[in-house]
């Protein structure tokens, strides 16, 4: 969910993590998008944390950097639960992502050669 008031809330912190961790419910200066396959449009979306993992393959839009918090850490998106709420859990949710893209860019592009056909001689 997003705020209109400006103002500048820099936090160290794990980019792996979902911001809500930090902010809860408390509007945080971030970069945000919406996931309009989870219904998080207008003024609710996720945060690049879960942009990348929880929303990966879905239709998701950079929105813009203003005050904000996650709406996917709080529980409002549609058909997702919040993979990136704790460091384990969004490592993860990361390298899971990665070993999918791995294996796509790796698979076959065509289907398969099988044996050949016996003949029968008689």
């Amino acid at each position: 969910s997003s705020s209109t008031s400006r103002g500048s809330t820099s936090l160290s912190r794990d980019l792996n993590v979902c911001t809500f961790v930090s902010s809860g419910s408390s509007f945080m200066e971030q970069h945000w998008y919406f996931c309009y396959t989870c219904d998080l449009t207008t003024s609710r979306g996720c945060c690049s944390a879960c942009a990348k993992a929880c929303h990966r393959g879905h239709k998701v839009v950079y929105s813009r950097e203003s005050r904000f918090f996650c709406d996917c850490g709080a529980g409002n998106a549609h058909g997702v639960s919040c993979q990136c709420l704790t460091p384990r859990s969004a490592a993860a949710a990361a390298v899971a992502a990665d070993i999918e893209a791995e294996s796509r860019a790796a698979a076959p592009a065509g289907g398969g050669g099988g044996a050949p056909r016996g003949g029968g001689g008689g």
